[in-house]
C-alpha cells in the first residue's frame, strides 16, 4: 500500500492544525514545518477545491 500524496495527506494536517488551539507558529513549530508551507498548502488546496482545506483557526 502506497503512502498518502501530500496533496491527499495536507486537508488533515491543515484541519489539525485549525482545531489545536494553537497559533499557526507554535503548530507548526511543534510539527516540524514552516509557516511558508501551511501557507502554501492552504491556498493551493482551496484553488484547487480539496475538502477540508478551507478551515481557518480563528
Amino acid at each position: 500500500m502506497q503512502e498518502p500524496t501530500k496533496q491527499e495527506r495536507w486537508p488533515a494536517c491543515l484541519q489539525a492544525q485549525a482545531e489545536s488551539g494553537q497559533t499557526m507558529h507554535a503548530w507548526c513549530a511543534f510539527n516540524g514545518v514552516t509557516d511558508v508551507t501551511v501557507h502554501y498548502w492552504r491556498k493551493r488546496l482551496v484553488t484547487t477545491g480539496a475538502r477540508g482545506a478551507i478551515h481557518h483557526a480563528a
